[in-house]
């Protein structure tokens, strides 16, 4: 139990921020918008987080501070008296850089009522990245009240925010300058911990990231996090989640940590403690930000970021402690998931040990992992001494381990391509197995897909699964067979990556750890 207790904070730390007091009824009603804009999610995101960037689109005034409860305070009418210059007291709740800003928002003077009762709503903009190095925003608005002026409020705002965001998406069409990305270069390391890969960032800030792939429903790992059963279930005392912003996020009775923003089932923001080692960090200054990301209807990748990490000693030494904590809490969420019963079986009912499973992350961008292992060349670059390879559904991937082989003999493996998504899943099945290949029979009942997912810059996440294992002996060997076999290729593809690679210099020293 302890290294779960050590982590309840895995989101590190902000003091508590006061939360805004709701009515005592609430709408389950939801704004929502999407809009396509002609520029990187980096020129974006600097264009609604930055006093400059707000006056392009949003409004000619501001008074906005990054940083979770600092101001986010939009001025339509700047010399008005204050409380009456627009959006007058709002407050960023969070954010992760060219990702998602999340803030509050209160009643225009037309709506007094609301306007004056402080009762703020959430925003949360998501940025995208989309084809041809373009954003889209994903925009929410929820947490209005019930009754009396909000059908007035949430009239006026679903016209309004369509007017703000088409102005975001006339000011980059008109500029195209600024599509340029205005991020620096992020400079870190990556390896695995277990199911998770984590990632330290060094610059332009420090910065935690952990992403893992669970096959699980989206839903099943935001009820995990996201509610008090779920972090009861996790190993909390007396959880208690209240999910609005500034609601409580308590491991334990004592815990101060808070929601900061959320997206239901999509994205959670929470504030955290540290041990008592780290009074410092205890006191605050980093938060961190979960996303849910469906890759099916019962797999799931889920990222973790954690940014706001200051200068000091004790600052080094408390990120260090989460770099390596972190992943045991998400190792150990991993567990959790896949052990409840709607896990037990995949999307046709198969029962454990009827499917293999292997994942890595290898340092080469999707469209070269891509024709690695889906062209002649590729294949023999890493995989093969002979191979030939006809991209197309009933085509032929022929392969031979031998060098003094030749393709067509007694040693040569026959793959029938089944169907594929260019850059993103290939499945294959083996029609022609090796005349020494000791699983003659089960082979048959086999096929094999892979997943190519970007993970980060210039990253690439592969998954391979094998399934049609039966309960029989002779398939219960083979599955043995792949799962070592799949590991070892896995391995031997991802050494490949890190060796070709020359435009990362941090490639091996990351591939080593």
């Amino acid at each position: 139990m302890r290294s779960i207790t050590s982590l309840l904070a895995l989101l590190a730390t902000i003091p508590a921020l006061a939360a805004d007091a709701p009515p005592e009824k609430t709408s389950d009603q939801v704004i929502r918008k999407e809009i396509l804009i002609d520029a990187p999610p980096a020129a974006v995101f600097r264009a609604w987080t930055t006093s400059d960037g707000l006056k392009t689109f949003f409004a000619p005034g501001n008074n906005i501070e990054m940083t979770p409860g600092g101001p986010y305070e939009i001025f339509f009418m700047p010399t008005a008296p204050e409380g009456q210059r627009g959006a007058d007291g709002c407050k960023v709740l969070s954010f992760l850089p060219d990702q998602m800003l999340a803030f509050n928002w209160n009643a225009p003077p037309s709506i007094p009522t609301i306007r004056n009762s402080d009762h703020k709503t959430q925003v949360v903009v998501l940025f995208e990245p989309a084809d041809n190095n373009k954003t889209l925003i994903k925009f929410q608005q929820s947490g209005f009240g019930d009754g009396g002026e909000w059908p007035k409020y949430v009239d006026y705002f679903t016209k309004a925010w369509d007017f703000v965001l088409g102005n975001c998406q006339k000011r980059f069409a008109k500029e195209k300058s600024e599509s340029a990305n205005t991020s620096a270069a992020s400079v870190g390391q990556s390896w695995e911990d277990g199911k998770v890969t984590v990632t330290s960032i060094a610059t332009p800030a420090k910065r935690q990231d952990f992403e893992m792939t669970v096959p699980v429903p989206a839903e099943q790992l935001w009820n995990l996090l996201a509610t008090s059963d779920g972090l009861k279930t996790l190993g909390g005392k007396d959880p208690n989640v209240e999910l609005k912003p500034g609601g409580a996020y308590a491991f334990w009775p004592q815990a101060n940590n808070k929601v900061l923003a959320f997206v239901p089932g999509r994205m959670l923001s929470t504030s955290g403690s540290a041990p008592p080692k780290f009074p410092n960090v205890q006191k605050g200054g980093t938060w961190g930000v979960y996303f849910f990301d469906p890759l099916g209807p019962k797999e799931t990748r889920l990222r973790l970021s954690v940014i706001g990490w200051k200068q000091g000693t004790e600052w080094d030494d408390a990120f260090n402690y989460f770099l390596k904590n972190n992943p045991v809490f998400l190792n150990h969420v991993f567990k959790a998931a896949t052990q409840t019963p709607r896990a037990a079986a995949d999307d046709n009912g198969m029962k454990p040990g009827s499917f293999v499973r292997h994942e890595a992350v290898v340092d080469a961008p999707v469209a070269e992992c891509w024709n690695a292992w889906t062209t002649k060349d590729g294949l023999e670059s890493w995989m093969v001494a002979h191979a030939s390879f006809d991209l197309r559904v009933g085509g032929k991937m022929i392969t031979h381990y031998d060098p003094k082989g030749v393709l067509g003999d007694e040693g040569t493996i026959e793959n029938t391509i089944l169907s594929y998504d260019p850059m993103r899943m290939l499945s294959i099945k083996t029609t022609k197995a090796p005349a020494k290949f000791p699983f003659p029979n089960a082979i048959k009942d086999m096929w094999t897909v892979i997943y190519f997912q970007p993970a980060g810059s210039d990253k690439t996440r592969i998954t391979c699964c094998c399934m049609g294992f039966g309960d029989d002996d002779e398939s219960q060997k083979m599955r043995k067979h792949f799962e070592w076999g799949n590991d070892y290729t896995l391995k031997k593809f991802a050494e490949h990556c890190t060796k070709n690679n020359t435009n990362n210099p941090d490639s091996k020293a990351a591939a080593a750890r």
